[in-house]
């Protein structure tokens, strides 16, 4: 489809200007905090991983991976551009992620929670049970002291 795909550490941070974009255009909820994500990636290049997939020079998906812990790496942000006429960007970008994380001979792959602060986030609900034939509440546990 002459796709090319791009895998490693940031080398600037024009992504998430379109990621950004992408996600408004689709009415997804921005969630980040651009400044501070740029710090923590300053601060700690080594855990952040970029996945990109261009189309002839243009940009059609970005995947942002995070190793929170040693043994496992978090699918932190990603975006598709809405008007790309690709089937399954979004889940190349999650393979190309798990094939880092197998690379990177990490346990796990994070997908994240399905709750927002004051609801459910049916979209990465719907998101995640493709990936799965069940779908269940996370169990939360509280120490009272």
């Amino acid at each position: 489809m002459g796709l090319k795909i791009r895998m490693g550490s940031i080398q600037n941070f024009g992504f998430l200007q379109e990621i950004k974009t992408w996600n408004q255009a689709r009415g997804y909820a921005i969630l980040f905090d651009e400044t501070r994500l740029i710090s923590q990636v300053s601060d700690f290049p080594e855990r952040y991983f970029l996945i990109s997939i261009y189309k002839e020079g243009i940009a059609m998906a970005h995947a942002l991976g995070v190793k929170l812990q040693p043994d496992s790496i978090y699918y932190f942000l990603s975006g598709t551009l809405p008007k790309a006429n690709i089937k399954n960007l979004g889940e190349m970008c999650l393979f190309q992620l798990f094939q880092l994380a197998s690379d990177q001979k990490l346990n796990f792959v994070d997908l994240g929670s399905s709750d927002l602060d004051s609801e459910v986030n049916h979209s990465l609900i719907f998101f995640k049970s493709r990936f799965s034939n069940d779908i269940s509440n996370k169990v939360t546990w509280t120490l009272n002291l």
